[in-house]
């Protein structure tokens, strides 16, 4: 049992004694990068006995270095290599192998039946946190002219490569802006709510830039069960990485932010990864959706 005394930052229960999932006994990559010293390091995740997601404990040292490492994410992850090539290679992919191509169409097929066809032109998505580029890309190139993409990206080699693409439009800033940006049919974050001390936060800040009719976010995450399939040294246990959720944990976080889960799932990507994924919507989108059927 742990020694925690933080509060689980999805439900609010205390993570006092809370059953300890994994320990990593050395510093992963970014926390070598910024000098996290490994004599005596030690880092847990707990679960939290109320809604079942996993939380990592970090050491001191971590805590107080990692901060500079949201400034410099990518220059320390392809230090060797560059986003470009990477964009290039998963591209090329055989859909069938590829985890975003997949991400993709399980994104459109979920879109088909919630967007009314010929819902007022293009409709808006927003990609939050686009990284390499390879989902919005993709799924502009599978949605046609249905669709218009806008991009958010902190990181400035990211968001460099981003702009270069001439894909979609790109805005190189934190979520959420200080700044007005319109609002967004669908809103995405793939892979980004784990990396979040206060991911209800988050969430809630999505309300504000979603269309009030249509309102969709999907929301994909590592699944908690890696803690128990993967080594200690794999990058989904690193340390710049929250919480991770399963089912239960996901929907948990979906309803703390005030949204409604639509569709919830547990799926093993092409890589073999394994994901939960969440499908979401507002209750004041839903209400005008259900009086509309009616």
């Amino acid at each position: 049992m742990s020694s925690v005394i933080q509060p689980c930052a999805i439900c609010g229960t205390s993570l006092a004694g809370a059953r300890e999932l994994i320990a990593v006994t050395k510093p992963d990559r970014f926390e070598q990068a910024v000098g996290v010293p490994a004599q005596d390091y030690r880092r847990v995740w707990v679960e939290c006995p109320a809604c079942g997601a996993a939380t990592d404990v970090l050491p001191p040292e971590s805590q107080r270095l990692l901060p500079q490492v949201e400034s410099a994410y990518y220059a320390i992850d392809f230090k060797n290599s560059s986003i470009g090539e990477k964009f290039v290679k998963i591209m090329a992919l055989d859909p069938a192998r590829s985890d975003n191509a997949m991400r993709v169409e399980r994104v459109l097929t979920f879109c088909r039946g919630w967007f009314a066809p010929g819902q007022g032109g293009p409709l808006r998505a927003l990609d939050v946190g686009a990284g390499t580029g390879v989902f919005p890309a993709r799924f502009l190139e599978r949605s046609g002219a249905n669709w218009t993409m806008t991009a958010v990206e902190p990181d400035p080699l990211a968001a460099e490569h981003l702009k270069s693409l001439k894909r979609f439009e790109v805005i190189e800033d934190v979520f959420p802006m200080q700044r007005d940006i319109g609002r967004f049919d669908l809103v995405t974050l793939n892979k980004v709510v784990e990396h979040f001390d206060r991911p209800v936060e988050l969430l809630q800040a999505i309300v504000p830039v979603l269309a009030p009719q249509s309102a969709l976010v999907y929301i994909e995450v590592p699944d908690k069960e890696t803690t128990v399939s993967r080594a200690t040294d794999d990058n989904i246990l690193g340390a710049l990485h929250r919480h991770l959720y399963d089912l239960k944990s996901l929907l948990a976080l979906i309803e703390a932010a005030g949204l409604i889960g639509l569709q919830v799932e547990r799926i093993v990507d092409p890589s073999g990864k394994l994901s939960v994924f969440c499908f979401a919507t507002t209750p004041a989108a839903l209400r005008q959706r259900n009086q509309a059927s009616t």
